[in-house]
């Protein structure tokens, strides 16, 4: 999603690598491996 880019710079090597997904069975586990990446999901959600 391209409203990604609002992200804290910080975390976007998480957006940078899409293809990160690719190695988990799903993106809840990435998100409980990551927590960058638990935090670009809450600020994704607080901006809907």
């Amino acid at each position: 999603m391209n409203v990604n880019i609002a992200v804290d710079p910080r975390f976007s090597h998480v957006i940078d690598r899409p293809a990160l997904l690719t190695r988990f069975r799903h993106p809840f586990e990435l998100i409980r491996r990551t927590p960058a990446t638990l935090y670009t999901t809450q600020h994704v959600e607080n901006i809907f």
